[in-house]
C-alpha cells in the first residue's frame, strides 16, 4: 500500500468523510467501532452490478471504480461508495471493482442504519447528504417526489384520519411505520392555494415540505424554466427540505392545490 498506516484509529478516517465532518466525538466513536478494514487486490470485485448494496466501503488507500451501465466513477483515497444507495435502500445496478491494491474501511448497512438510530446527529447528517446529492439531479429529484399513478384527489377539509391517508399514499415518505405516519399526521397542517401561486421562492429557506392531496404543482429554475411537474401524492420539496439550507428552484400550483405542510423540525422529531 502506498504508506497506510494500521495503526491509525478508523475513528479519523470517519472524522475525514466530509458527510460525517464535525459531528460530535461520541456517534462517531461509536460507528468506528462497527468498522471493518481489509486490503483488496487489483481486480477484486467488491459488488456485482446484480447484487444489492450491502455495505458502505470508504477508501483508506489505493482506489476504486463504480460502473453503472456507461458511467465510471472512480473511488480515490478519502472517498466513499455505496452511501447513497445504503442510506436510501439496498438498489442493485452499480459494480465496485478494485482498480489499484486498496485498503478499504466497510461498514455494513444494517449495522450503519441501527447506529444511526442510537445517535441522531449521525441519522440526521446522513439524510441531509442523500437529499442534498437528489438536489443536484433533476430527473431522479423529480423520481424521487413522484406520486402514485392516477390517485383519488383528497381534502379539502382533511380530519386526522384523511391526513394518515394521504400521508401513506405518498411513495415518498417511509409507509413502514404507521405509528411515525400517524405522528405526522398529527403535526401537519392543510393549506389551499389557487393555480398560479407561488408555493415557494427560490432563494427562501426550505424549511416545509409538500404532500400533495389535490391538483397539480410545478418546478420552475433560476432562469424561469418549467422542468416538470407534480399531482396528487407527491411531495414537492421533501429533498431540498431535509438537505436544509435555501431554495435552488421554485415551485407554483399549475392548477389549485389542497396540500398538507411538513415542517422540517417535526418531520426529523418523528424520523
Amino acid at each position: 500500500m502506498n504508506g497506510h498506516n494500521a495503526v491509525v484509529s478508523p475513528l479519523l478516517y470517519l472524522r475525514a468523510l466530509p458527510v460525517l465532518d464535525g459531528l460530535p466525538q461520541g456517534p462517531l466513536a461509536a460507528l468506528a467501532r462497527e468498522t471493518e478494514e481489509s486490503v483488496v487486490r487489483a481486480g477484486t470485485v467488491l459488488r456485482g452490478a446484480d447484487e444489492p448494496v450491502e455495505s458502505l466501503h470508504l477508501v483508506l488507500d489505493g482506489r476504486l471504480r463504480a460502473e453503472r451501465g456507461d458511467a465510471v466513477r472512480t473511488v480515490a483515497s478519502g472517498g466513499e461508495v455505496g452511501l447513497l444507495e445504503v442510506v436510501a435502500g439496498e438498489v442493485a445496478g452499480t459494480r465496485v471493482v478494485a482498480d489499484t491494491d486498496s485498503v478499504v474501511l466497510s461498514i455494513d448497512g444494517d449495522v450503519l442504519r441501527v447506529v444511526s438510530e442510537r445517535h441522531s446527529s449521525i441519522l440526521v447528517r446522513l439524510v441531509e447528504e442523500v437529499a442534498r446529492r437528489l438536489t443536484l439531479d433533476r430527473p431522479a429529484l423529480l423520481a424521487a417526489v413522484a406520486g402514485p399513478k392516477r390517485p383519488e384527489p383528497l381534502g379539502p377539509g382533511l380530519d386526522r384520519v384523511g391526513r394518515l391517508l394521504a400521508l401513506h399514499r405518498a411513495p415518498a415518505l417511509p409507509s413502514g411505520s404507521m405509528d411515525a405516519l400517524a405522528e405526522l399526521a398529527g403535526v401537519d397542517a392543510e393549506i389551499t392555494l389557487p393555480a398560479g401561486a407561488p408555493l415557494w421562492q427560490v432563494g427562501t429557506p426550505a424549511t416545509a415540505a409538500y404532500v400533495l392531496c389535490s391538483g397539480t404543482v410545478a418546478y420552475r429554475g433560476v432562469e424561469g424554466d418549467d422542468f416538470g411537474a407534480l399531482g396528487a401524492g407527491a411531495v414537492p420539496g421533501l429533498p431540498l427540505m431535509l438537505a436544509g439550507g435555501t431554495r435552488s428552484l421554485s415551485a407554483w400550483a399549475r392548477t389549485d392545490i389542497v396540500a398538507l405542510e411538513l415542517q422540517r423540525d417535526a418531520f426529523f422529531d418523528v424520523l
